[in-house]
Formats: C-alpha cells, structure tokens, sequence
C-alpha cells in the first residue's frame, strides 16, 4: 500500500516551499546522479563533476511512498 504526500500541505503553514531535490539516502548527491557514480572511462584520467544548479529544482511536491522505503529531500524554503 502507498502512501502519497504533498510536503506543501505538510510544510506549508509556516514555510512557503519554493523547491525540492531527492537526495540519495546519504544526502550527499542527488538521486539522478547514482547511476553516474560508478561510471568511468579507464582510458581517460579526467573526473567527471556534476554541476550544482538551483535551477534543477523540482516544482511537483508530491511524492509517493511504498512500504519500508526511506527517502531524503532538500527543501528550500522561505518563512511566512
């Protein structure tokens, strides 16, 4: 059984959500970014960098939890 939340019917009566990024559980890549991790090219020495971008924000709040499963956002905001 899901379950469905919107974080902006959770946060939305003190902050006013202005964007969210899953993360990977870690918090210390984002979750597009995992199948990239381990990708490299044996016959090159440069590293591959991701670039950091606010404007990669994601506009839908609404997201789907299954059962035993652990999510983790970046959430910017601003106060109301």
């Amino acid at each position: 059984m899901s379950v469905t939340l919107d974080l902006k019917s959770v946060f939305g009566q003190s902050f006013n959500i202005l964007g969210v990024d899953e993360l990977a559980l870690g918090a210390n890549m984002k979750v597009e970014e995992l199948n990239e991790r381990l990708k490299w090219n044996a016959l090159s020495p440069s590293i591959k960098t991701f670039p950091k971008n606010s404007n990669d924000l994601l506009k839908d709040f609404t997201f789907v939890f299954n059962p035993m499963q652990i999510r983790t956002f970046r959430i910017w905001y601003e106060s109301q």
